[in-house]
C-alpha cells in the first residue's frame, strides 16, 4: 500500500514535489496499482487558520510553519511514500 501526503508547501525540496509532479507521480502510482491489484492511501490536510497566520504575522511566519510541518512529515514518512504540495 502507498501513502501519499499532500502538503501545501513550496520549499523543501526534494522531499516536497511541486505541483505538477504530484499530478504525475499521481498517474504513475494508478497505474501501477490497478496493473499489480494493489490499493492505495492519499491522505490530504490543511493548516487551519493558515491564511490568518500569513495576513496577521507576515509570510516569514507562514514559511516557518510550512517548515516545521515539513520537518514533521519528513520524520513520519517511509522513503517510499510521497510527499507534494497542493494548492497554495
Amino acid at each position: 500500500m502507498f501513502l501519499h501526503i499532500i502538503l501545501t508547501v513550496i520549499l523543501k525540496i526534494p522531499i516536497i514535489l511541486y505541483s505538477l509532479l504530484f499530478y504525475k507521480t499521481v498517474q504513475e502510482e494508478l497505474s501501477r496499482i490497478s496493473r499489480y491489484k494493489q490499493e492505495l492511501a492519499l491522505l490530504m490536510f490543511d493548516i487551519d487558520h493558515f491564511k490568518n497566520l500569513n495576513d496577521s504575522l507576515g509570510h516569514l511566519a507562514g514559511h516557518r510553519v510550512l517548515f516545521d510541518v515539513t520537518d514533521i512529515l519528513k520524520t513520519n514518512i517511509r522513503q517510499s511514500d510521497v510527499a507534494a504540495r497542493f494548492g497554495g
